[in-house]
Parts: structure tokens; C-alpha cells; sequence
């Protein structure tokens, strides 16, 4: 039943991958374009490093060129998650302060559901960087960035995304030895 199971996994992702690459080998130069560039990279982001990083570059060289500033943030998103993959954690901080004010400056002239999208993009991002700052063995502003990250989610009323937030800060207590705290959060991420 694994196996199955298993097979079904890979048969959709390179279904997707091939969609996705189908879209992009006869996409013109536009932000469709940079989208599908970046769902691309999402796509190989656990496989193969190398084809993600070219992915997200591109959509990154495109975006830029078109002056698409969604399309540049979530390039830099992206690249700050892929330089914590590879222990990168300065780069990876640097693009995800990046996409950080990119967000906020569009988050100002945003209608109300635009809002609500870019909002969970900061999040993200902040989810990220606390990563970063957590692999680093900076204890406390990883601390402090995913409590930012939480504080999104529940104003977003984003569930799964407050139990993961949950998990990460009392993984971050346990680092710290604050033990009572730790359980704390790892018992709300089960809620």
C-alpha cells in the first residue's frame, strides 16, 4: 500500500512538473510567466537543489526586468528558503528581508483580499527567516521572528499554519531549555 501510495506521490509531482514546463517552454516574457518560474523552482526545491535555484534565479532575472515587484518578493521568498537548504543562512536572510519590504510597501496600496494575500506572503517570509536564524543557533530572533510568523497566522485564522508556527516555537523553547514552554506550544500545535 506504501508503494502505491508512494507512486501516486511521484506520478502527480511529475505530472505537475511537466505541466508546469510545458507552460513554460511557449510562455511569452510576462508575469504568468514569472509565476510558473517560481512554481517550477517550488517543485524541485527537495530533489534537486541546483534546478530549483536556476528556476528561481530566472523568475527572479524576469521579474526584475518587467518590474513585476509581486514577482520579485516571492523570487526572494523563495531563494531565502532554498539558501537555508544549503546552509546559506546570511544570503537566505538577506533575500528574505528583501522580499520583507517588498511585501510591506505593496501591503500599503493593496485593497482588502490583496491584503489578505500579501499578508500571508510576510508571514512566510518571517516563517523563513526565523528558520534561517534558528539553523544559525540564534535561539532568540528566531524566537522573536516566529513569533511575528504567529502572529500573521491567527489574524489570518490560519489553522494549519498556527499548529506549524506552534511546533516550530516549541522547538525553539526546547533549544533553550525552557522546558515548560516548549510543551506549552507543542501542545497547542496539536489543537
Amino acid at each position: 500500500m506504501c508503494c502505491a501510495l508512494c507512486s501516486t506521490f511521484v506520478f502527480s509531482q511529475v505530472k505537475k512538473t511537466d505541466s508546469l514546463w510545458l507552460l513554460l517552454k511557449h510562455a511569452k516574457e510576462d508575469t504568468p510567466k514569472v509565476n510558473n518560474l517560481i512554481a517550477m523552482s517550488w517543485q524541485f526545491r527537495n530533489s534537486d537543489i541546483d534546478s530549483s535555484l536556476f528556476f528561481a534565479y530566472d523568475a527572479l532575472s524576469l521579474a526584475i526586468k518587467l518590474n513585476y515587484e509581486m514577482g520579485i518578493a516571492d523570487s526572494k521568498r523563495g531563494l531565502c528558503a532554498l539558501h537555508a537548504s544549503m546552509g546559506k543562512f546570511d544570503e537566505g536572510i538577506n533575500y528574505g528581508n528583501e522580499a520583507l519590504l517588498i511585501y510591506n510597501k505593496l501591503f500599503l496600496t493593496a485593497n482588502k483580499p490583496g491584503k489578505e494575500k500579501i499578508l500571508a506572503k510576510i508571514g512566510s517570509a518571517y516563517m523563513v527567516i526565523g528558520h534561517n536564524r534558528i539553523s544559525q543557533g540564534n535561539y532568540p530572533e528566531g524566537l522573536r521572528i516566529s513569533l511575528l510568523a504567529l502572529k500573521i497566522k491567527e489574524e489570518l485564522g490560519d489553522i494549519k499554519g498556527i499548529g506549524g508556527m506552534e511546533y516550530n516555537i516549541g522547538n525553539i523553547y526546547y533549544n533553550l531549555q525552557n522546558y515548560p514552554e516548549a510543551l506549552k506550544h507543542h501542545y497547542v500545535s496539536l489543537k
